[in-house]
Order: structure tokens, then C-alpha cells, then sequence
């Protein structure tokens, strides 16, 4: 190998062949790098690491599957339904959440 410390494209990925990414990086499609390349570069570049706190928030996860605009049309009809107790087929909510939307957003369209 050589004793490149630059591992950029020539080209953008998409435009070469494995063979020629291969070359511009010095490494073997087949064996890889060796363990001593990929130790000179972990000290020219550094180490692979990501970098923040590493958890996530089960909470955060949480919110955001709740703000997920799929979920409030999927939960709506069954609050409507639960808000309102009666005799109801289980589309007549969905169908009603539907209009409602589509209303409001051909308003938000049209009416700028």
C-alpha cells in the first residue's frame, strides 16, 4: 500500500467501478486491508466512533411515534369513536377524519 493519507473519490462513488474505488483508496476488494493499513490509518484519521451521549430516550422515541402524522390519522377515528358512544361502524370516524383533512388541506393550498 501506499503511504496516501488523503482517501478521497476522484469522482463521486456512484461514477467509478468497485476496481477503480479500490485503487484510489489502496485497498483489495478481496482481502481488504491489511492490519497494519488499517492501524496507520486509525492514527491518521482516527477511530470510527460516534459522537453525543449514545442512549436514546425511549421517551423521545415515544413522542415521536405519537407526533407521526400516520399515527394521529390512525388514533383519531378510534377516539372519535370512544368519545362518542353510540352505535357507530368503525369507518364512519375514518371517513369523517378524511374529509376534515382533505379540507383543511386543499384550504392550506389553494388559500395562500
Amino acid at each position: 500500500m501506499t503511504d496516501k493519507t488523503d482517501f478521497s473519490l476522484a469522482q463521486p462513488a456512484y461514477r467509478l467501478t468497485p476496481e477503480e474505488i479500490a485503487t484510489q483508496l489502496s485497498t483489495d476488494l478481496i482481502q481488504g486491508l491489511t492490519k497494519q493499513e488499517a492501524k496507520r490509518r486509525c492514527d491518521v484519521v482516527g477511530e470510527n466512533t460516534l459522537e453525543g451521549s449514545g442512549g436514546v430516550s425511549i421517551w423521545k422515541v415515544l413522542l415521536r411515534q405519537v407526533a407521526n402524522a400516520l399515527t394521529l390519522v390512525s388514533t383519531s377515528p378510534m377516539l372519535d369513536d370512544l368519545t362518542f358512544k353510540g352505535p357507530s361502524n368503525g369507518n364512519v370516524p375514518l371517513i369523517r377524519n378524511n374529509r376534515l383533512g382533505g379540507r383543511w388541506s386543499h384550504h392550506r393550498n389553494y388559500n395562500l
